[in-house]
């Protein structure tokens, strides 16, 4: 079965709810009057995304894409708060970029090992009664229930974090070159179309490293998805240094023009790659049709100021003066901007908007809606009392009370607020 490198993926991700608070009264011997003591609902567990050096795919979140984390436990008599719900740190591998689902809306970017992003925030506990207690209400019977956690879909994609990418059209040999300069090992053959899946090696020169990338060859195209092109020059936009293979051999179309077919997808998908600095190596010069075609080659080539040299990743030649090459050239070319004119957020609850609408429902009663009052009514133990009382007091301070009379609302009409029903006064 043939080996799929993942990139992408879409997850869920549901933060703990908050434990509920306690409605307990203080019953104690020769203490007439204890009153309140119930202790509020510990937080909701968060949920985190972080990056790790341990993956190099999205592949598990195919299989796994329904993330929760714990919930609060509720408060408890003697005044006790419950446990927060335990936060969730889910492991993505480094260079993974998390936008909204549904959107380009940029949520945050892991770059390096550690780099941590809050994607869903736990509910808050519920308070218990000790903060419903009044000089007229001594014995308050409500405690609100915990929040909801915070729930979102995510669009993860991974852009491989490498200080070298290797671009060039399929069969240039750009497998075989990490394979010659590395530790890596990819699948090399004569194969007539494009490696499938990016490869990573690590290039040694004395007590120096760099990570070169393999990326899947370019087909015409590709900037607008073709042959997958637009997925793997999303990985090029990490790299600080691009080289250019090219095969002189001949048999995959004429080297000039298989050189300016990959500058214009690169040109063409933008994102500052034509910026990035590079060196164009034209391979197989081992071949005698490739040594023959070098010179109109390289002539036309440095007539365009750019550097270019010969390499054979069969026999070696050109490969330590290419090494040398690159290792210069990553040192003095600049980190590319990996937030690219946007600001990563942290998907929050935030304040609830206070709008409110009413409407009629047909039947005589009346509809309530909006952001704040659905999240608080959510929180309500409307089997509870005093907990509805509380809660007309809140509507009425919301404004609904005049809001339902300009409706043409009456006293004893009902008012539906999610799913729950209560009666107007």
């Amino acid at each position: 079965m043939m080996n799929r490198f993942y990139d992408t993926a879409r997850v869920f991700v549901a933060a703990g709810r908050g434990g509920d608070g306690s409605r307990h009264l203080h019953h104690e011997a020769f203490v007439p009057r204890g009153g309140p003591d119930g202790g509020d609902g510990g937080r909701g567990g968060h949920v985190f995304l972080e990056a790790t050096s341990n993956d190099s795919s999205l592949v598990r979140f195919h299989f796994n894409e329904r993330f929760q984390g714990g919930n609060g436990s509720p408060g408890s008599r003697n005044n006790k708060y419950g446990r927060s719900g335990k936060d969730l740190f889910v492991a993505v591998p480094e260079g993974t970029v998390v936008y909204r689902a549904g959107s380009n809306e940029l949520l945050g970017d892991l770059v390096a090992h550690g780099d941590r992003l809050l994607v869903a925030e736990g509910g808050e506990g519920g308070l218990g009664n000790t903060h419903f207690k009044s000089s007229t209400h001594q014995t308050p019977q409500i405690a609100l229930k915990g929040e909801p956690g915070q729930t979102a879909w995510l669009r993860l994609e991974l852009k491989l974090v490498a200080d070298v990418g290797l671009v060039g059209a399929p069969n240039a040999g750009k497998s075989s070159l990490v394979a010659r300069v590395s530790a890596a090992h990819p699948k090399i053959a004569d194969y007539p179309f494009t490696t499938l899946s990016p490869v990573l090696g690590v290039v040694a020169l004395g007590d120096s490293s760099i990570v070169m990338a393999d990326l899947p060859g370019l087909i015409e195209g590709a900037h607008a998805g073709t042959g997958l092109g637009d997925q793997f020059l999303r990985h090029a936009e990490r790299t600080r240094f691009l080289v250019h293979v090219v095969d002189l051999s001949g048999e995959s179309g004429e080297p000039i023009d298989l050189f300016d077919q990959i500058a214009d997808e690169l040109r063409l998908y933008g994102h500052g790659l034509m910026d990035r600095p590079f060196v164009v190596a034209g391979n197989k010069i081992d071949v005698t049709e490739a040594r023959t075609n070098w010179p109109a080659f390289a002539e036309m080539v440095e007539s365009r100021g750019m550097d270019c040299l010969a390499i054979s990743t069969v026999t070696g030649e050109g490969i330590e003066e290419l090494i040398q090459w690159v290792f210069a050239g990553v040192a003095n070319a600049p980190m590319p901007d990996i937030h690219p004119g946007e600001e990563a957020v942290v998907l929050r609850p935030g304040a609830p908007e206070s709008n409110l609408r009413i409407r009629a429902d047909g039947e005589g009663g009346y509809v309530l809606s909006g952001p704040e009052v659905e999240r608080l009514a959510a929180r309500i133990d409307f089997a509870i009392p005093d907990a509805v009382d509380w809660f007309r007091r809140r509507l009425h301070r919301m404004g609904v009370d005049r809001a339902l009379t300009e409706a043409g609302g009456a006293a004893g009409d009902s008012l539906t607020i999610g799913e729950d029903e209560i009666e107007w006064l």
